[in-house]
This record gives C-alpha cells, sequence and structure tokens, in this order.
C-alpha cells in the first residue's frame, strides 16, 4: 500500500528518514491543495508499483543465479567423477595421483558455487564455512583424520566474493595438500588421537589494513604464504 505523510511538520530530515523507511511522499499541509495531493496520490501509486515490479525482478535474478550456481557446481562433480573414475582403471601411480589433484582442485571450486546456490547472499561466499568444506574433502581424499593433523582456522574476514574466495581456497587446496603429501608422516606411522601435527590457516587483515591469506604447518617444510591485497 502506498504511504503520503501529510503532516504540519516541515522538517526535511523526518522526510528524508519517512522516505527511507517506505513512504512514497512527504506533504506539509500549508503547502498542499487539492491538486498537489491528487497528484502525489497518483505519483505514489505508480511508484509503489513500480517498486514492486523491481523487487519481483530481483527475485527472479536470485532465484536465475541460485539455479546457475546448482547446475555449475553439478556439472563440475560430474568431471569430478569421471576424473575419479578414470583413476579406477589406471595402473601408473603418477597419473592416479595427478587425477587426485585434479579431482581435488575441481571440488574446491565446486563447494563455491554449491555454497552460493545455497546461500542468501549471492555476492558473498562465507568463506570459513566454505574452507572447513574444503579441508573435510582433502581430510577424506587423503585417507587422514582430523585428529590425525589438526587444522586450526583464524579467519576474521567471514564473507569474500566468489572470485575472492576461488583464488583462495585453490592456493589453500594445493598448499594443505602440499602439507599431506609431504609435511608429515604417512597415514599408518601417524599414532591416532595424540599427535601434534598441525596446520594453520588465516585470513584476517594486517597491520596495513590489507587482507593476508597465510598457510602454515609445524613439521618438516613449513608451507608459509602471505598474500596482500586480495582483489
Amino acid at each position: 500500500m502506498p504511504i503520503i505523510i501529510l503532516t504540519g511538520d516541515d522538517d526535511e530530515q523526518l522526510a528524508i528518514q519517512s522516505l527511507k523507511l517506505g513512504a512514497q511522499d512527504y506533504l506539509i499541509k500549508s503547502q498542499t491543495d487539492n491538486k498537489l495531493l491528487l497528484k502525489s496520490i497518483l505519483f505514489s501509486i505508480e511508484r509503489k508499483r513500480m517498486e514492486e515490479q523491481l523487487k519481483s525482478a530481483l527475485r527472479e535474478k536470485d532465484i536465475l543465479l541460485k539455479e546457475i550456481h546448482h547446475r555449475v557446481k553439478n556439472n563440475l562433480q560430474i568431471v569430478s567423477s569421471l576424473l575419479m573414475l578414470q583413476a579406477e582403471y589406471t595402473s601408473d601411480k603418477k597419473a592416479v595421483e595427478s587425477l587426485k589433484d585434479s579431482t581435488n582442485r575441481i571440488g574446491s571450486i565446486a563447494f563455491i558455487h554449491e555454497h552460493l546456490y545455497r546461500s542468501a547472499d549471492l555476492n558473498n561466499v562465507n568463506f570459513s564455512k566454505y574452507v572447513e568444506t574444503l579441508l573435510s574433502n582433502l581430510y577424506n581424499s587423503f585417507g587422514y583424520d582430523p585428529e590425525d593433523i589438526k587444522v586450526t582456522l583464524d579467519i576474521n574476514l567471514v564473507s569474500l566474493s566468489a572470485d575472492d574466495a576461488i583464488h583462495c581456497g585453490l592456493i589453500i587446496n594445493e598448499l594443505v595438500t602440499n602439507s599431506f603429501k609431504y609435511a608429515f608422516p604417512k597415514i599408518g606411522d601417524v599414532e591416532k588421537g595424540v599427535s601434534d601435527y598441525q596446520i594453520q590457516v588465516s585470513l584476517n587483515l594486517d597491520s596495513e589494513n590489507t587482507r593476508a591469506l597465510i598457510v602454515n604447518e609445524n613439521h618438516i617444510n613449513c608451507a608459509n604464504l602471505s598474500l596482500k591485497d586480495l582483489g
């Protein structure tokens, strides 16, 4: 329903606030006649109609974007499944390892689209939740248990754009994969539940107020990388 504020209070700030809260027009009694009131009514009805059309268009756009993210995620999962199937029919260990690495990289991108599909905000990714999903996939891929190698997250920048999240996700995927492969003992050599092996992933603002991604681990080959001014 269109709303017109008709008042004796000639207050510019109150008028601005009323319009921000949803009123279509603000009229001063002493400055209003029948013609102006009729004009305001017609204007308010048309303005409200246009607002509703825009809201409807935005809802349709959100639905369409979610469907696009859903289909991209599904297509990436198909590609990932094909690579895994190929790995099962390959006897070359290096080829199998390369296929598994490619599967993890594709998965790190697919998770972004899955988070956007499920998110109310299609412009930003909940990066902390995304990294948790990414790490869970890497644990499963390499056969490690979270109790064997602990990963701690320090992420204060909760939301990132999809592009930034994809770039950071791929970097985290590569570094954590490298740690799982080369920095820690083999799966059977890790003593269950008592390991002090750790990987830290942080994304925060540094002293220069720029975003910095840091990934490091506490064993053999320390993979410490700081990326400044992301995006």
